[in-house]
């Protein structure tokens, strides 16, 4: 398949909530680099503003599952960004819940910076609730698929925000979330 064909796929089953094979179990295997293009595309498609950034495979206890080194990416854009309300799970395949911290830059951090330049970049800070959803059947995906669909990421409602000050970035550091 072509990346606009595996985009375009892609884009229908989360257009209609449905699930469909992973693009790697059809022997896909593309690279990381190559299921980013793959996104872009599928954000062309999409057509809604960009407005951030989700992190996923931030649990590095299954980095190996996924055979990657560092988290991964998806947009979250304005169409994505949740009001205050019900959340009508229907328009999303598979979906569930993952409690979130979210934070705005002020500025963009650079990879050289220390502790408290990439601190000093922080705007403001609030906890969130993201809906993620799986258009791979059962939740069976290689890292690849995950990036191909955005990250995973179907949904993000946030929380009220406070703006970061020293107090409330260290706070951070000890954040415990009971469901």
């Amino acid at each position: 398949m072509t990346p606009t064909e595996i985009a375009a796929e892609a884009y229908d089953a989360l257009r209609r909530a449905r699930t469909v094979q992973p693009f790697s179990a059809r022997g896909e295997r593309l690279t990381e680099a190559e299921a980013y293009e793959v996104a872009a595309k599928l954000r062309a498609l999409r057509g809604a503003k960009v407005i951030g950034r989700k992190i996923g495979f931030t649990n590095r206890m299954i980095w190996p599952r996924y055979n990657v080194d560092r988290p991964i990416w998806g947009d979250v854009t304005e169409e994505t960004l949740l009001p205050d309300g019900p959340v009508p799970l229907g328009r999303y395949a598979e979906p569930r819940l993952e409690p979130e911290i979210v934070l705005s830059l002020a500025s963009a951090p650079s990879p050289d910076m220390d502790d408290a330049a990439l601190a000093a970049c922080i705007d403001w800070v609030a906890p969130g609730f993201e809906v993620v959803q799986s258009i791979y059947r059962g939740w069976r995906f290689e890292a690849a698929d995950t990036i191909i669909a955005g990250g995973l990421h179907g949904g993000l409602l946030i929380g009220d925000r406070v703006t970061a000050s020293a107090e409330v970035l260290a706070g951070l550091a000890n954040v415990a979330v009971a469901l």
